[in-house]
Order: structure tokens, then sequence, then C-alpha cells
């Protein structure tokens, strides 16, 4: 609800000390509650990993009659996440909220106290996505399993979502103890609903909280989850309770290699039968089984596993138990990784932007025309920007550091033509021969500086402080991510620059 609504709800309640000490009793909620009431302003479009479309018809609903004792003598901690006094001192709490606390925090409903639940992932109700994406983690009992309820508010938003618009999951929810990870992937811009609901497995689940979120932006070359297991991803008590025990990861994501072999692993916790497959939206399950090899080891099972190309997996191990004589033939599914490449596909990304614009000033240095050179050559007391541009470049073309500090000896690298002309020696240079420490003393040499201010002392100036501003940071990229790009890449090669997949 927006601050303005929430400072026109009025409504009363009583302090009570009691025991030694105070209490809350909210009359009205303690026997009536309103069900039913819509304002018509959404759309469900996936509940607990199901794709849905369904529109809420606008209704003030009605009132029923009900005992509910959670609204007499209640925590005053926990009250001033539901309703805010207008008397600071009637919170009875030890710091109290400011109303702009209150109106930022999520709309937490009584089983959410009750439950005993924990939001790990910052007490913010309405959130903004960031790359298209929105996370929210929570804990809580050991036993506590989390679903979701994923709405899109038409009315708040500037477009209506898409009728053709693929019905897939945008919910992935991720595991790691008793923290539950739910990240929202959204396929369209727009206002949402994120309601968290709680309880025990196979039990009805409560309304627990309720997150609004604002997407800008969706994911760039969005894909949608390769599959949407029920216990999530990420080993966790389900995990053992269907007879392992994780040894090698122990988060829910993997960070894999294209054609590179991972191994998971997992130790016996009883005597039970093992399958893995392997899922991804382009492939089935039967066309990927052979990236899977799994061995026994005393009391380790190890699963080997490669993805064929770039994009995400998911990793389903299921297990059938042994002892049991009176156990179901059929496999449960007790541990769910997501294989991820997107550190490879981000690293080809950044590299290939680097070198790429790189690469285009090379060319528009090449295209100088030489008198621009020979301006730069006439200036005898060259100002500050000048002169450390021109070291840097020739520091980067291989000059030694002291030499180049001297003006008069930059003067006559400047007047060499033919295969020793500055811009010769630039056109066959190369990334890969440039050595760190060099790269870091022209980053340091030139990073005040800008290709305006530098173009304003000499036009020739400024393309050569481009150039050496991205050469550096060309090479900045490629040392920083070389380890995730698949083995044997030329990134400077133009087969690499041009492709639009990992190649």
């Amino acid at each position: 609800m927006e601050k303005t609504q929430l400072q026109t709800k009025r409504n009363s309640w009583n302090s009570v000390y009691v025991a030694g000490g105070w209490r809350l009793v909210f009359p009205l909620w303690s026997f009536c509650a309103v069900t039913g009431a819509s304002k018509g302003n959404l759309i469900l479009v996936e509940d607990a990993g199901q794709a849905v479309r369904k529109k809420e018809v606008a209704s003030h609903g009605y009132q029923i009659t009900q005992l509910n004792e959670y609204y007499f003598l209640t925590n005053p901690v926990e009250f001033i996440h539901l309703a805010y006094p207008d008397d600071e001192k009637w919170q009875l709490i030890s710091k109290p909220w400011t109303f702009e606390q209150f109106a930022e925090i999520p709309y937490c409903q009584e089983d959410y106290h009750r439950q005993e639940i924990k939001i790990k992932s910052g007490f913010c109700g309405s959130l903004t996505s960031k790359g298209g994406e929105c996370d929210v983690k929570l804990q809580g009992k050991k036993d506590t399993y989390f679903t979701y309820k994923l709405y899109f508010k038409h009315t708040e938003s500037e477009n209506k979502i898409s009728d053709d618009l693929q019905r897939t999951l945008f919910v992935v929810v991720m595991r790691e103890s008793k923290v539950w990870h739910l990240q929202v992937r959204f396929q369209e811009t727009g206002v949402y609903k994120l309601e968290i609901l709680g309880g025990g497995k196979g039990s009805a689940h409560q309304s627990l909280c309720e997150f609004k979120m604002t997407c800008t932006e969706v994911k760039e070359h969005w894909r949608p989850v390769p599959f949407n297991p029920e216990i999530g991803f990420g080993p966790c008590i389900d995990t053992e309770r269907a007879g392992l025990k994780a040894v090698s990861h122990i988060c829910a994501k993997v960070d894999v290699r294209r054609l590179k072999e991972t191994v998971v692993s997992f130790h016996f916790l009883r005597q039970v039968t093992v399958e893995a497959r392997l899922h991804n939206i382009d492939y089935s399950c039967a066309e990927l089984q052979i990236y899977i090899d799994q061995t026994i080891s005393k009391n380790v099972v190890i699963f080997k596993v490669s993805v064929p190309t770039s994009g995400e997996y998911a990793l389903q191990i299921n297990t059938k138990d042994d002892e049991d004589e009176f156990a179901s033939d059929d496999f449960e599914n007790a541990c769910n990784y997501l294989l991820s490449n997107d550190k490879e596909e981000y690293a080809v990304k950044e590299v290939k932007k680097h070198v790429s614009a790189w690469k285009t000033s090379t060319q528009e240095v090449l295209q100088m025309e030489q008198t621009q050179i020979v301006q730069i050559r006439s200036v005898r007391k060259p100002e500050k920007i000048l002169e450390d541009t021109m070291m840097a470049t020739f520091m980067l073309l291989g000059e030694w550091e002291a030499r180049v500090k001297d003006w008069d000896h930059v003067r006559k690298l400047l007047e060499k033509s033919g295969k020793e002309s500055v811009k010769s020696r630039i056109s066959s240079f190369a990334i890969k021969t440039l050595r760190k420490s060099i790269c870091k003393s022209v980053t340091a040499l030139t990073k005040d500086h800008t290709v305006e201010n530098a173009r304003m002392i000499r036009h020739g100036a400024g393309t050569l402080c481009d150039w050496v501003q991205k050469a550096a940071a060309a090479k900045e990229a490629v040392d920083t991510y070389q380890s995730y790009l698949p083995e044997g890449t030329d990134y400077e090669s133009d087969v690499f620059l041009s492709s639009d997949e990992v190649v």
C-alpha cells in the first residue's frame, strides 16, 4: 500500500499492562475478518511453480466472524509491523519507528510472526529490479517450506502483460540450509506483487508476507528456467531424508564451463539407488544423458557433468530406498543444482566489448592525417595532458618509461617514418604482448585525463589518448576474464569479435 493510502487508514486498539509487560489487544481483528476482497488490479501469472493467467475480479468481499487469538495480547515488537499508532509512545518498543520506516516495510501477516520467519535480504517492501531480476531471501524453522504467488499489477504498469508472452516460469527457488532464496526473473517490464506463503511440507501454506516489485528492464537474452523442482535448488533437509549428504557443493548454483567436466559428489547416509538427469530448455533429458558420468566409490557417489552449449542447465539427483521393503519403487527427488556458465558468457561479452572498442580506436589512429602528428611534434613545452598521453602511447609500444619522460626523445620518436612511425607501430600492436605492469603504469598516467581535454590541446592528442585508454581497458578486461573464456580463444580475432555465441 502506498504511503498516502496508509495515512488515511484509521482504527483503534488497546494497550494493556499484564504480567509485568505491555501487550496489545485489537478487538476488531480478534473477532472479525474480511474475506474475498479484491481491487481487481492483479493478474496471477505464477502459482508455486505453475504458469497461470488469472485476472482478479474487483470485490468488496464479505465480513466473517471468527476468533483469532493472535490479536489478543499481541507482542508490541510484532504488532508494529501491522499497525502504526499516532502517538509514538504507544508503539511500546525500545527503538520506535518513524512512519517512513513503517511505510517501507514488507506487508507481514500474522503467520509471518507465528512461524518465526525472518527476511534475510533487506527489510524493504518495495523492490526495484537489477538486471531484470529481484531477490528475496527468507529463513524459517528447519521444517518450514515456502511457496509463492506472483501477480502482475496491470493498473500500475505502463504496459499490459503480453498475451503471446511465453508462459514459462519467472521464479527460481534456491535453498541453503534454512534459507530460501526466491529469484524473480522478469519476462516483461511492469509492477508486480510477490506473495510468500509457508508452512510444513504437505500442509496448507499460509500467507506470510508480500513485496511490491518494479521491473524497469528485462534481462538481456532472457531464457526460461530449465525445470522447476518442488523442493527447489540446492542441498537441503530433503536431500538427507532421501539418503544423501552433499559433499562438493552446498549452494544451489554451480559455475560450469562449456565442455569441461564438473564433479558433484554426495555421501550415502543409507543404502539407496541413485540416478541423475540433466535438463535444458533446448534439449531432452535423453539427449543430455551422455554428458553425465556416474561412479560409486566406497560411500560416495560421484557425478562428472559437462554441458554442451552456453546457457543454464539443471542437474536433478533422485534416489530410491533399497532398505525399506515397503518403500515406493518410484525415485524421489533428493537434490537439484542450477548449472550456470553465466560467468563465461559475461566474460566473453566484456572482453568483446573492450577489445572491439580498442580496435575501433586503432582504426581512428590509422586514419589520422600526418599533419596531426607533425602538430604534436612541433610542441616544445607540452602541457601535462599532452606529455602524459605521449608517454603512455610509447610505453604501450615498448619504449622505456625513463626515456619517454624526456620530451625531446618523444619528439624524435614522432619524426620516424615507415615501419618505425607511430601509426605503423600502433597498427601492429597486440594486446596479448602487453605486460600488466606497463598497463598499470599507463592507466595511472591517463586516468585523470579526458579525450575531450586532450583534443583541445591537439586534435591528434585526443585520438591517441582515446587509443591508450581503450588499449589499457582491453588488457585489463582480458586479464580479469581470461580464465573464464573458452580454452584457445583468440580474443583479438575477427571471428571471436563478430560472433553472437560463446565460441
